[in-house]
């Protein structure tokens, strides 16, 4: 993609820019007032978005185990394929997330080798919205992906806290464009 429109020879972004311009909301929606129209639809399906989500179950991994160069601190989420742990990386001494593929996940064979192909071509990136990719490596009968580890909140937990400004969710949506622009220039598809 080179991020412009052909056919208009504009950028892709002025259709959100004049979005934002036209936008109508039926208030300013300060802190803690309710957000209505398209803008407090949007807001609320955002926040009712599956998510990887801390869970009180026990985790597969224990505090303490080594997965490679990885020794595992915590479960910080679980989701439909696996979970996710924050680790440090005792090599290089510095933190990872590091996203335990299980199993049981119905992952096939072609499956696997489509995670571990876009895993390696998401570690060639470079790209201020799209984590970095450390490594990739086996555990047991489960695969993991070894990431940069972002602190920080849920968009989910950060709507629930206080809804973002139009103008905030503007930029969300920036980003995730950008992000999705990389990656599909690099053949990467989200499903």
């Amino acid at each position: 993609m080179t991020g412009r429109d052909d056919s208009n020879d504009r950028p892709l972004d002025a259709p959100i820019d004049a979005t934002v311009e036209s936008a109508e909301r039926t208030d300013e929606a300060e802190d803690g007032e309710e957000h209505t129209g398209e803008f407090g639809r949007l807001l609320k399906q955002v926040a009712a978005a599956p998510s990887i989500s801390p869970v009180p179950d026990q985790p597969s991994v224990q505090p303490g185990t080594r997965i490679d160069q990885y020794e595992i601190i915590e479960l910080i989420g679980r989701g439909g394929m696996g979970e996710v742990y924050s680790a440090r990386d005792v090599k290089l001494d510095r933190l990872a997330a590091l996203k335990l593929i299980q199993s049981q996940s119905g992952l096939d064979q072609t499956a696997t080798q489509r995670f571990i192909h876009e895993a390696q071509i998401t570690a060639c990136f470079n790209h201020p919205h799209i984590v970095t990719v450390f490594g990739v490596g086996e555990y047991g009968q489960n695969h993991y992906v070894a990431l940069e580890y972002l602190r920080g909140e849920t968009l989910s937990e950060r709507i629930a806290q206080r809804p973002p400004t139009f103008e905030e969710v503007i930029d969300i949506a920036l980003a995730v464009a950008r992000a999705l622009e990389e990656a599909h220039s690099h053949q990467i598809f989200h499903r």
